[in-house]
């Protein structure tokens, strides 16, 4: 996938914005021209938002997403996405480029992000864009911590601020028990720690501002998964983005003639596929006999997703001990190895490094820790309360549940009209399954069928500890998917797991208000 270079916000371009809306511009630019500037008192980037949502009204519940319409999407349509993009941020970021290949997603995306950090809101802009920094920071992703940062200091943030948590007010301090909570071990969240940043006094919390920063740790955590999920290039002007190495001999092998070089996507890592010498040809036949490995397990799921399901009636509590199943399976896969120690400087924005996740699991008197989304679901409560406390923030985040639970090309590789549902549905349910959310219409047996270990190890790592993939993760699992398929099951591990962790929140708040 070719996409053109990251654009420069330069005295060119924002004339040429200043032309067509004169607000746009930064004072010093308006008071070269003698143009008054008292009545703007925020950046430029502010009033294009605004332009931008006047095109998007909030209020646009999505249909059944079809082929053809998805199809439709023309390259014009999705360079209009970046623009919109590049008038939000001054730059078309790497994460954008590459939800790129599912454009119907990202303007859905889009919608949600900019009302969430950068239009009207209970919390000022620069303070949202620290609490972003706080949450990205837990799974130690320098990408986002970096785009933040950026975005922090142009919206008027204190700089001493960014020199660590010692120096921010004991009201956003406060914020570090949830959010250490959210990231890593949700279903322990109470009640209790929502009434604790709401005690009277001058470092308290509003329900509506609670709101708004719980929406935002939450999103940043998914997205913090997404991120390293995809293996994300660093932006070439922020921390590791432009980094000149010598010469090794590695490098040189790289390099040679003969070493083959697997080209990557615009925004993903790449890496080199074969070194030089006689090794490269037992490589090539062992990827030759892994890669028939997986086209039989791809034909296998294909058989499966084509057959017609049961419609065996199970009881409440077979699915439930399927359920206690798949919880304490997913246990056994990706076990902990020692405590991570913060990199890159980010250990000044993490309070208790050592709380790390770790898994639920079910097993006698710890049943009655099950989430049950028959007593407590987003449709049903959660939506409701997240638009009551944030108008219009709830139905933003139904749009993208809704569009990505629904999203689908038909084809599972190289295979096509395939109806994917059930392997969706498979994986947004597995995901709620780690998260210790229980689903009493899903039949928990079609996880195994349709999720194979591999698989399910790459699904929890990015979930629940995404700050150990890598760029070889990323490559390896489901090696019959294409690169847009790979996206976009990244895509519906974000949306899952922000689901999920809301859902505790939200739960911890209802409570707190009843």
């Amino acid at each position: 996938m070719s996409l053109p270079l990251k654009p420069r916000l330069c005295m060119t371009t924002c004339s040429l914005i200043c032309s067509c809306c004169c607000l746009a511009c930064p004072p010093k630019h308006r008071r070269r021209r003698g143009e008054s500037t008292n009545e703007i008192p925020f950046p430029k980037r502010l009033v294009l938002m605004q332009l931008w949502h006047v095109t998007h009204p909030v209020h646009t519940r999505p249909n059944l997403v079809s082929v053809s319409f998805i199809l439709a999407m023309s390259l014009n349509q999705k360079r209009e996405l970046f623009t919109e993009a590049f008038l939000v941020d001054n730059r078309v970021s790497n994460m954008v480029r590459v939800m790129g290949y599912h454009p119907i997603y990202l303007s859905c995306f889009l919608r949600f992000h900019t009302y969430l950090m950068f239009q009207d809101g209970p919390l000022p802009l620069h303070l949202r864009q620290y609490i972003a920094i706080l949450a990205a920071a837990r799974h130690r992703c320098l990408y986002l911590v970096s785009l933040c940062e950026t975005s922090f200091l142009s919206l008027g943030g204190d700089p001493k601020w960014l020199e660590g948590l010692e120096h921010v007010p004991l009201k956003i301090q406060a914020l570090n028990d949830i959010n250490k909570i959210l990231a890593h071990q949700p279903w322990i969240i109470q009640k209790s720690d929502m009434q604790t940043l709401m005690q009277p006094g001058s470092n308290s919390w509003s329900l509506s501002e609670l709101m708004h920063a719980v929406v935002i740790l939450c999103h940043y955590h998914s997205l913090s998964g997404f991120a390293h999920g995809c293996a994300l290039n660093p932006e070439i002007d922020t921390a590791d983005g432009h980094i000149m190495r010598p010469l090794s001999q590695d490098v040189e092998t790289e390099l040679s003639p003969d070493s083959s070089r697997r080209t990557s996507v615009s925004g993903l890592s790449s890496s080199i596929s074969t070194p030089r010498g006689s090794l490269s040809s037992e490589i090539t036949l062992t990827d030759d006999i892994a890669d028939q490995e997986v086209a039989g397990l791809r034909d296998e799921i294909v058989e499966t997703l084509r057959e017609e399901r049961s419609d065996d009636e199970t009881t409440t509590e077979l699915e439930l001990r399927e359920f206690e199943t798949q919880s304490k399976a997913s246990a056994e896969l990706g076990a902990q190895v020692g405590n991570l120690v913060p990199t890159n400087g980010l250990a000044r924005f993490i309070e208790e490094p050592e709380f790390q996740h770790e898994d639920f699991t079910i097993a006698g008197e710890n049943t009655s820790r099950t989430f049950r989304v028959l007593d407590y679901s987003w449709e049903d409560h959660g939506y409701s309360l997240a638009n009551r406390l944030y108008p219009d923030i709830g139905q933003l985040l139904e749009e993208k549940f809704r569009l990505i639970y629904l999203l689908t090309y038909q084809t599972f590789g190289s295979v096509e009209d395939v109806d994917t549902s059930r392997f969706r549905y498979a994986v947004w349910n597995y995901i709620h399954c780690i998260k210790g959310i229980y689903h009493d219409d899903y039949h928990y047996a079609e996880v195994n069928k349709l999720l194979h270990i591999p698989f399910k190890k790459y699904i929890k790592t990015v979930t629940c500890y995404p700050e150990r993939v890598t760029s070889a993760d990323f490559k390896g699992f489901m090696n019959v998917f294409s690169c847009s398929e790979k996206v976009h099951i990244n895509l519906l591990l974000l949306e899952a797991r922000l689901q999920a962790e809301l859902l505790y929140a939200l739960r911890a708040i209802m409570q707190h208000m009843t």
